[in-house]
């Protein structure tokens, strides 16, 4: 039997109904301890829309990422400038879909939209870690992003960063490390879900740099990071697409000839 099919689409927050908000938690506390019903409410209503992944068939919410459209003040070479930050908040794929990239490409799609708003302005992609699987969606499906292993943070990109993370969390932004502190867990990977150990940091050096810099990411703590949205970006996204097609392509036709063969 195969996967059930999965819709993607984008709904503004405040058109969800409470039997949506509801399924919507059900699903996100199987992945997170030291979260509550309030709370999860509390940060949804601060965002602005959300990308809902439904089952075609039964219209029961697969996954969601929710999202928020903020604008930051930055210098660049002594001269005030604004960026556009698409902030996202909790993301969640049931563990039947993973692997399907429903949500990837309903996300890439809006990031498209929001540069063709702004061709030349300064757009970037706003997301806080507190795992590694979270890092390595922007590892994996960025060309510039921040912090990185290879690369220093430039000094205006840092300025962002330090202002969304502060207009977002005041209180619980550190700084000095980059990292978002809370006195009090607002939600904790379950110790199931991604474990780190030295195999997986050995074979992927992108998970021992989020170790390094976030090394108390189980108690909660997040890490402020930012990907760079700009017109390199798409043109990898279409070439990377291309790649996998014709990768389909191959494992097709190899699959009809060994077939012919038998």
């Amino acid at each position: 039997m195969g996967r059930v099919k999965v819709d993607c689409s984008a709904v503004a927050v405040s058109e969800l109904a409470a039997a949506e908000i509801e399924q919507m938690f059900a699903l996100f506390e199987k992945f997170y301890d030291c979260v509550s019903f309030e709370t999860f409410c509390t940060d949804l209503y601060k965002k602005d829309r959300i990308l809902l992944a439904r089952e075609r068939d039964t219209w029961r919410i697969a996954g969601f990422t929710t999202l928020k459209i903020m604008s930051i003040d930055f210098e660049r070479g002594g001269r005030k400038q604004v960026a556009t930050g698409i902030f996202s908040g909790d993301t969640i794929l049931a563990p039947e879909y993973w692997g399907c990239r429903v949500l990837n490409s309903a996300f890439a799609s809006l990031l498209l939209k929001e540069k063709m708003k702004r061709p030349f302005g300064d757009l970037y992609w706003f997301l806080i870690s507190k795992g590694y699987k979270t890092y390595l969606l922007l590892t994996n499906n960025f060309l510039e992003y921040y912090p990185a292993l290879h690369a220093r943070t430039p000094a205006h990109v840092q300025q962002v960063m330090d202002s969304y993370a502060s207009e977002l969390y005041p209180e619980a932004y550190d700084k000095a490390s980059g990292l978002l502190i809370f006195q009090e867990s607002l939600g904790q990977l379950k110790t199931s879900v991604a474990p780190i150990d030295g195999n997986l940091m050995e074979s992927q050096p992108n998970v021992a740099f989020f170790q390094n810099r976030n090394p108390d990411w189980q108690k909660g703590n997040e890490l402020v990071c930012l990907g760079v949205i700009d017109w390199r970006l798409f043109g990898y996204y279409v070439v990377k697409a291309a790649r996998c097609a014709t990768m389909a392509w191959v494992k097709r036709a190899k699959k009809i000839l060994r077939s012919q063969e038998t």
